[in-house]
């Protein structure tokens, strides 16, 4: 970029020189010309080098910093998580990270070019006659003061209109997750009005945008452009009296025509640098989120004592009360257990603390006797795995979304396939494992995604398997044999089954029953049945229901 300037300011001071060897009668329009010509294609080649470096570091910028946004965002809690708009984030991560490469490329280039060309052209008009330079830069503190009275009301109306964009942004991912819904009961109207008033209000914050942009533009330039008016008024007539030779009004009227231009470009940087003001602060705001702590501390060996929870309590922000309180557990190494309770009893959230997919606000977990938060997260996730009652499934393959990034080897898929009892079905697809099952999984049922969650699981082998309702979607037959396969194959290992049907852990070798966030009983099944009336009215519940189903 220097190397282009310097070539840039070299041309008028060639101009000035031939202008006025051609008025004394000695120059050569021909030399003069190709000096020219050659300064032209020297510059020519500098700007593109200079563009191409800058604008290509700033792609580069934008890739590693989505990146690490993107990292970053899969190490928040859930918690975070709960509390943040997805749209929002997809926003920054799209909209926001473009706004600031378009500041680090494009504005910083013409940031950097407007300083040197006019720190250069200043230092060179007042060579050539410093009388006309101070006409010439009169309008130039008129021009600064309007970028600063400017630059603070930009940037709030930037700001505006990208978290305006971030509405918009999680109202389309959020009426695409619900459009089933939305069609089932003919609400598409409701939400497409909804819709509107959030487009609607990010078209006036842009348009508030434009309209400040606007101000700007054309101000910088009239104020330019009365300097140069009354250069060529003054410079002329310095040129008729003789104070000023020809070939240096020329090259001052070259070098002004220099400095007009980066001048009139001022608004626009500006509003690139605002953007990139803007964008930078809601990137910044994502990134000082603290992510999940990284422990490195081994699994210990098994102490008979798979896992214990001590006092555990956890609440959801603005619940009325704790999801789970004050739970003790203690789950021994090995053999089929159960956690039973109603609906909205606490199950699937002391499931989520077990996993450190959240962790307690009171109390204590420990597995072989290490903290929970302190086991370095691989290890964990060998060791435990949890199936949930919804899974999540990629727009790919069956073995893609089995494997998640594993090592592949289609023997293994069978086989757990075989195991979630969803080997026939796979088979039948137009593609086998290769066919792909859809955003969400589509294009399969909710028994055959429950399935195939089971059999993502089963795949990494896991010492501890944890079942949260993960059955709840299988009629009872079908649901009792892949928990008879399951529990076959994970023998000598641990497994724990999570539900409010009880006829899933009749077999189970111990069951806790929970009931509004808390361990009220423990014992076998018939233990149960015998002396809690709450575990009696849910399994004739389930017992009716699993009839009903049954029933030719």
């Amino acid at each position: 970029m220097v190397f282009s300037v310097a070539l840039q300011l070299a041309g008028p001071q060639v101009l000035r020189r031939g202008v006025d060897a051609l008025a004394g009668g000695e120059g050569d329009v021909l030399d003069l010309a190709l000096v020219l010509g050659g300064l032209a294609a020297g510059q020519a080649l500098f700007r593109f080098a200079s563009r191409r470096l800058t604008l290509g570091a700033a792609r580069a910028v934008e890739h590693d910093l989505r990146m690490a946004y993107v990292g970053h965002v899969l190490r928040l809690p859930l918690e975070t998580l709960d509390r943040a708009r997805r749209g929002d984030l997809v926003s920054r991560a799209l909209h926001d990270l473009q706004d600031l490469r378009l500041f680090l490329g494009a504005g910083w280039l013409n940031l950097c070019q407007t300083l040197l060309v006019g720190s250069g052209t200043a230092v060179l008009l007042w060579r050539i006659h410093p009388g006309l330079t101070a006409v010439a830069l009169a309008p130039f503190p008129a021009i600064a003061w309007v970028v600063r009275r400017m630059s603070p009301r930009l940037h709030r109306r930037f700001l505006a209109a990208d978290r305006a964009a971030g509405a918009v942004a999680d109202r389309v991912h959020e009426t695409l997750t619900a459009i089933r819904l939305l069609r089932a009961l003919r609400r598409e109207r409701w939400q497409e009005e909804r819709f509107r008033g959030e487009n609607e209000a990010l078209c006036r914050a842009r348009e508030r945008v434009v309209w400040a942009w606007a101000a700007v533009f054309p101000a910088v330039g009239v104020l330019a452009g009365l300097g140069h008016v009354a250069v060529l008024g003054l410079g002329g007539y310095w040129v008729a009296t003789g104070a000023l030779s020809l070939g240096g009004f020329v090259a001052f009227s070259a070098y002004l025509a220099m400095l007009i231009w980066p001048m009139v470009a001022l608004g626009w940087t500006l509003s690139l640098v605002q953007r990139g003001a803007a964008a930078l602060g809601r990137l910044e705001e994502v990134r000082r989120w603290p992510a999940e702590p990284e422990p490195g501390a081994p699994l210990p060996p098994p102490a008979g004592v798979c896992l214990r929870a001590e006092g555990v309590t956890y609440a959801y922000p603005d619940a009325a009360g704790p999801a789970v309180a004050g739970v003790g557990w203690e789950l021994p190494e090995g053999g089929m257990w159960a956690l039973v309770g109603p609906t909205a009893s606490g199950k699937s959230t002391l499931v989520s603390l077990v996993a450190r997919l959240r962790r307690p606000q009171r109390g204590a977990i420990e597995i072989h006797g290490e903290a929970l938060e302190r086991i370095a997260d691989p290890e964990l996730r060998r060791h435990l795995a949890v199936v949930p009652q919804e899974d999540f499934f990629f727009s790919d393959s069956v073995a893609a979304n089995v494997l998640l990034g594993r090592p592949r080897d289609d023997g293994r898929i069978w086989e757990v396939l075989a195991l979630a009892g969803l080997e026939a079905d796979v088979r039948s697809l137009p593609d086998g494992l290769d066919t792909r099952v859809g955003e969400g999984g589509i294009t399969l049922s909710g028994g055959q995604r429950q399935r195939l969650g089971i059999a993502r699981a089963l795949y990494g082998d896991p010492d501890v398997l944890v079942l949260d309702g993960s059955l709840s979607n299988l009629d009872a037959r079908t649901a009792r044999e892949v928990l008879g396969r399951v529990r076959q194959r994970l023998r000598g290992r641990t497994l724990v089954v999570v539900s409010h049907r009880a006829f899933e852990v009749e077999e189970a070798d111990g069951v806790w029953f929970l009931e509004r966030g808390r361990i009220v009983a423990s014992g076998t099944h018939g233990e149960l049945w015998r002396r809690l009336p709450g575990y009696r009215r849910l399994y004739r519940e389930e017992e009716l229901r699993r009839e009903l189903e049954e029933a030719p």
